[in-house]
């Protein structure tokens, strides 16, 4: 899913290569641009909401974030419709059962489970945000971090 030696995000998207090179520009003109929406356009913030795929036995939605024309960050969580659909069938038991789904992906891309894998390009997180009320991985790229202020 993630491969620890580049950052590249490993998610069977034709033609669309997530890694910290990616670009606004080159996002948008992609073939998955046109089946993807924009979540989040905030001054040099902005993000784009991927269509579902597959990935061995679940579904996963992808978000690219971008600050400036630079990837900033991926966030990838289980859409699998069991965990619910909306905020009507949302229980924090089902947000549980998708980090477990996470944490798994993640143990076995990228090693034993510490919460937090740090590398030369970025970070990987996974976990609970409660704020949002949700379970998500988090691909945070260095360079946007050199570019952007601190979030």
């Amino acid at each position: 899913m993630i491969d620890p030696k580049s950052g590249q995000v490993l998610l069977p998207y034709e033609g669309l290569r997530i890694d910290p090179s990616l670009t606004r520009g080159e996002y948008l003109a992609s073939a998955q641009a046109t089946q993807g929406e924009e979540v989040v356009k905030n001054g040099p913030y902005c993000s784009f909401r991927l269509p579902p795929v597959a990935l061995g036995d679940h579904t996963f939605g992808c978000i690219l974030g971008f600050y400036g024309r630079t990837l900033d960050r991926v966030s990838i969580g289980c859409a699998d419709a069991v965990y619910g659909t909306s905020w009507d069938d949302w229980t924090l038991d089902r947000e549980m059962a998708k980090k477990k789904i996470h944490d798994a992906l993640l143990r076995k891309a990228l090693g034993l489970f510490w919460r937090r894998w740090t590398y030369k390009w970025g970070r990987v997180w996974s976990g609970y945000d409660p704020k949002g009320a949700h379970s998500s991985i988090i691909v945070t790229y260095s360079t946007a971090l050199a570019v952007g202020p601190p979030r």
